[in-house]
């Protein structure tokens, strides 16, 4: 992680200007960081970039299935492995 890129990224005014701009010495009063960072503190033991729940959402498989189920009953199949239900002689 590269942290200068980060902080630039998040509003720090650049190399030789402090975070906190009424803590420098001399004459220059300095820009600093324009903007606070926002860091959300970590409430649970689970580790560094596990998520806790998945996304309810993203039920792919849940639509494939009843995309599936769609076809099974039907008296018209007309999908790749439909038979007209003639016996093979």
């Amino acid at each position: 992680m590269d942290a200068q890129a980060y902080l630039l990224r998040h509003g720090w005014s650049g190399p030789g200007n402090p975070l906190n701009p009424t803590r420098r010495v001399g004459t220059h009063g300095g820009l600093g960081l324009t903007k606070p960072l926002l860091a959300a503190r970590k409430q649970n033991t689970h580790g560094l970039g596990r998520q806790t729940t998945r996304d309810p959402g993203n039920q792919w498989w849940l639509r494939g299935f009843d995309d599936a189920l769609k076809g099974v009953g039907n008296s018209d199949n007309t999908g790749a492995g439909a038979t007209t239900g003639t016996a093979l002689a």
